[in-house]
């Protein structure tokens, strides 16, 4: 310190005193340079462990406003605890096998996570999707996950009910405000998996808690799985595979995590880090290792339900850096005493920076991080509630609402008969400024009485919109036109003194509309397409999705194996000829089949599979030029390939036939696609650009029905026993197999002249015996782009003199006028048009309850 006294003058009874403080000085300095070097000092205080021990008290959020109040004196009589905080919402679900999936919302931006009872969901960072979710009501399973191997039974089953799908002795699920719960009980082993959210941190959290209740000792291998997208959904949903060629991927063995980032592709692309993490719990057994190559956990032609990292014990790969297809798994072994415990916690983060991303990795790697999130979580909620002004009660209400828009409820939609008159294209919703991108909410009002269920929705849209749920609210006013109009003005002003008064007429946000200046092809199409519709007639969002909730034990407990959806007449005359083209075709090409595999004479007629049809029918022993060891060239110009016992190619051999009206895609599996006119637009099945999986969206059935045994002509989905011969030639693929004395050959092609597809099968009972064979032909109808979108717009219905189920989306406008068709030559014993009928929620196409 520098100090100058200056002596009082006479009249001036005081002293100046002129001081320099060192550490006056040194703060300046200390300023300074973390202005020039960004906060570096900063940084290092917090890096002290005390520090960090304290860092809660900095997230406390500063009063947007102050309200001064009078002091009160506390009464005792009066200090009881708030019932919205001791009294939590919880929606409890005993089985994962709902009519439609219920789900739970998590976390506020800019992390948020959807997750379902059967333990499925997405996670997004801002607006980039973290892991690859497709949203399906039958199935749904896809999402991150957590697969459990008893290491000396070698059982697998996974922490909630998918991907697995391995019936448990006992199941719960617990679907709360700030967290996702479940329970399950497989044996000797309980397992508590706990889901929650941290947008302070970008990351969430997934503890899996396990419990011995035996009285031996066992050890419990988990093993996490997600697939690594880092890029808009609507990106990742068109090409895939092309998307995961830009990510890269790294193991860091200090804190046991796997680090993801995007090499961006333009100057102007933001560079984000993903890291999975698990925790040092002390129950660990062994080292932690890692996989980040979806070839080599899942393995070629297989799923997430039966990966072939689960076929053993034992470390995984941990490869690592550029692969073709990245995924982040991480496995650790567990050793529980009898009536012991033991927790393992993983963590996924989204970081906006390298330096970030290992500092989230350095604090989610110590378990106590884990416990904190947790333990935070409740309280995090509570805020966020009182924030938004809406009690818990109201949350759970806006949860179960928003599983409605993802996976509609037909109690909470238009009748059949509406949503058939009210079919229109997507411009109609143009023209009042609906997008039709995103799920519609429709609410009508006719009178004051629904102001206070209008105000509710409008929560409950700022509510979805938090947790980056888009949803478009069209509030269609009723009332008869008048020249007070008092309604009207009253409807605007609850808008306006919403917090969705910002995101008026715009995509995701409230829309408020007439229903006297509507016109009436647009108000019907508007009502045909709201995955959701409301009354505002007062009542609470909780009434009203009561309502719900015997519709779904309906549907849950219908008891007629098959049925019919959809209705309407379709252009006869052009199916019908259509209809006797194909089934000339297919005789024709039969006959030239059977020749060909039987040794006989030609038959007489045309081969329309480009004049292919007998060479790719026939499989006998001909000369083969030089293999490979999966295949060969043929002298007839053809390409041969065997498959037995799941040895497949690394890669799908596909084959692509077309004429210039349509054209299909067909993998050495069976697997492939449909179109007509577009094979980008116009989609008649599923394109799922999935070259590890390869999964079918088309298939044919054979079910033994004195046996019960199930399989199919193409190694996919359902493979039989024994050697499978593929055929790949121009204009035609064939596929040639035996199983217990039913020999099949099925001949894929297209008519010359027509957009139709022909599957021929021929079969033939080798085994000496009468046999009972049942043949089921399934499809998925997409219709467009991408099945995701169109699942919600295709209608069909069911012609009984043509045996054919009918299926058209009016809502793409290029291709309203078209109309598809799904037809067997011999007659029906039964049909549906109802996919969750078929595979069963939950189900498959590798199992489809149908059979």
């Amino acid at each position: 310190e520098a100090l100058d006294y200056t002596r009082p003058e006479p009249g001036r009874p005081f002293a100046l005193v002129r001081t320099w403080m060192a550490h006056h000085v040194g703060m300046s300095i200390v300023a300074l340079t973390n202005a020039l070097t960004g906060q570096r000092w900063q940084r290092r205080f917090h890096a002290d462990p005390m520090v960090r021990a304290a860092e809660l008290l900095l997230h406390e959020r500063v009063p947007r406003r102050l309200e001064l109040q009078e002091p009160q004196t506390a009464r005792a009589s009066e200090a009881l605890p708030d019932p919205e905080l001791d009294r939590p919402v919880v929606r409890e679900l005993d089985t994962p096998d709902t009519p439609a999936p219920h789900v739970a919302l998590l976390g506020y931006w800019p992390y948020t996570v959807m997750v379902s009872q059967c333990g499925a969901g997405y996670s997004r960072f801002e607006q980039q999707a973290v892991s690859r979710w497709r949203a399906d009501a039958t199935r749904d399973s896809t999402g991150q996950f957590c697969y459990l191997r008893d290491v000396a039974s070698g059982r697998v089953w996974s922490a909630g009910h998918q991907p697995v799908c391995a019936p448990a002795d006992w199941y719960r699920a617990y679907l709360a405000t700030d967290r996702m719960e479940i329970h399950r009980g497989d044996g000797s082993i309980e397992t508590r998996t706990e889901i929650v959210a941290v947008p302070a941190d970008g990351a969430e959290v997934r503890r899996i808690t396990l419990t011995n209740t035996g009285d031996e000792e066992r050890e419990v291998e988990l093993t996490s799985y997600g697939e690594i997208v880092l890029a808009t959904p609507d990106a990742d949903r068109v090409h895939p595979a092309f998307g995961n060629l830009f990510v890269e991927t790294e193991w860091h063995d200090w804190c046991t995590a796997v680090t993801a980032t995007r090499r961006p592709r333009s100057a102007k692309e933001r560079t984000l880090w993903c890291v999975h993490v698990a925790d040092t719990s002390p129950h660990l057994v062994g080292p932690v290792t890692c996989e980040t190559d979806r070839a080599r956990f899942v393995g070629r032609g297989r799923t997430t339900s039966h990966p072939a990292a689960l076929d053993s014990a034992g470390p995984l790969t941990g490869t690592t850096g550029a692969v073709l297809d990245p995924v982040f798994a991480i496995r650790v072994r567990v050793r529980l005493a009898p009536r012991n415990t033991a927790a393992v916690a993983f963590t996924t983060l989204v970081a906006t920076s390298r330096e970030r991303a290992f500092e989230l990795a350095d604090r989610y790697h110590h378990p106590y991080a884990a416990q904190r999130a947790l333990e935070l979580a409740w309280t995090s909620a509570q805020v966020d509630l009182r924030e938004l002004g809406i009690t818990a009660e109201d949350s759970g209400v806006f949860q179960e609402l928003a599983g409605h828009l993802f996976y509609p409820n037909p109690a909470l939609r238009p009748t059949p008969e509406e949503q058939v008159r009210g079919q229109g294209a997507q411009p109609l919703l143009w023209s009042i400024g609906v997008s039709g991108d995103w799920p519609i909410l429709l609410g009508s009002i006719e009178s004051e009485d629904g102001l206070p269920t209008l105000r509710q929705l409008l929560q409950a849209h700022h509510y979805w919109r938090r947790r980056g749920m888009a949803v478009d609210l069209v509030v269609l006013n009723t009332r008869a036109p008048s020249y007070l109009q008092d309604l009207e003005h009253r409807i605007v002003a609850a808008i306006q003194a919403s917090p969705a008064a910002d995101s008026v007429d715009r995509p995701g946000g409230v829309f408020h509309r007439r229903r006297e200046l509507l016109p009436a092809d647009v108000l019907a199409m508007l009502r045909a397409t709201a995955r959701v519709h409301l009354l505002c007639d007062g009542r609470s969002l909780a009434r009203l999705v009561q309502t719900a909730a015997p519709a779904e034990e309906a549907q849950e407990a219908e008891p007629e194996p098959v049925r019919t959806r959809g209705s309407g007449a379709v252009a006869p005359g052009l199916l019908t000829q259509l209809r006797v083209r194909a089934v000339r075709s297919a005789k024709s090409l039969l006959d030239t089949a059977a020749t060909a595999v039987m040794g006989e004479e030609e038959g007489e007629g045309s081969a329309l599979l480009a004049g292919r049809g007998s060479r790719a029918a026939g499989h006998g022993d001909r000369e083969r030029g030089v293999g490979n060891g999966y295949g060969a060239p043929t002298a007839d110009g053809d390409y041969e390939i065997r498959i037995e016992g799941g040895r497949l190619p690394p890669a799908p051999w596909a084959n692509v036939i077309a004429n210039p009206a349509a054209g299909f895609l067909v993998t050495e599996r069976g697997a492939g696609c449909t179109w007509a006119a577009s094979s980008y637009f116009f989609r008649l099945t599923p394109w799922h650009n999935d070259p590890v999986s390869d999964p079918a969206g088309e298939a044919l059935y054979l079910h033994d029905e004195e046996t019960g045994a199930a399989w199919c002509p193409t190694p996919a989905p359902l493979a039989g026993e024994g050697r499978y011969t593929v055929r790949h030639g121009p204009g035609a693929t064939s596929f040639a197999h035996e199983r217990e004395g039913i020999a099949t050959t099925l001949v894929l092609g297209l008519a010359e002249d027509a957009p139709v597809k022909l599957s021929l099968l021929r079969v033939v009972n080798t085994s000496g015996r009468p046999r009972r064979i049942a043949l089921t032909a399934y499809a998925e109808w997409t219709l467009g782009v991408l099945r995701e979108h169109t699942q919600h717009q295709v209608q069909t219905a069911f012609q009984p003199e043509h045996g054919a189920i009918l299926a058209r989306n009016r809502f793409d406008p290029h291709f309203a006028g078209q109309v598809a068709f799904f037809a067997l030559s011999e007659p029906l014993a039964a049909h549906t048009a109802d996919r969750r009928e078929f595979l069963g929620r939950n189900g498959s196409v590798e199992s489809p309850a149908g059979l």
